[in-house]
């Protein structure tokens, strides 16, 4: 069952004809009209932001990504190698 079968909008158009009067239906008519106009604008601008923060937030981005050779990387304790003990305690003492 669909929600906008033809049965159903002409009932929704006689209920609204009932309700307004066909005097205020043009203007009713034309005031929805208007504010379906300004929700698209608004759909539209709110696009254009959107993209236009993403695209600064991706050159942003790009901008602050350093070159691979200065890239350190520091290797997990496991890896590094061992501190030599005997090297150490023999230049402790003079002996």
């Amino acid at each position: 069952m669909n929600l906008f079968e033809p049965t159903h909008l002409i009932i929704v158009a006689v209920i609204v004809l009932l309700l307004f009067g066909g005097e205020k239906l043009p203007e009713l008519m034309r005031n929805v009209g208007k504010g379906v106009g300004e929700l698209k604008k608004g759909i539209e601008d709110g696009k254009r932001q959107l993209a236009g923060a993403l695209e600064e937030h991706r050159a942003e981005e790009i901008k602050f990504v350093p070159p691979k050779d200065t890239i350190q990387r520091e290797e997990p304790e496991e890896h590094r190698p061992a501190e030599d003990a005997h090297s150490t305690e023999s230049h402790g003492t003079g002996s």
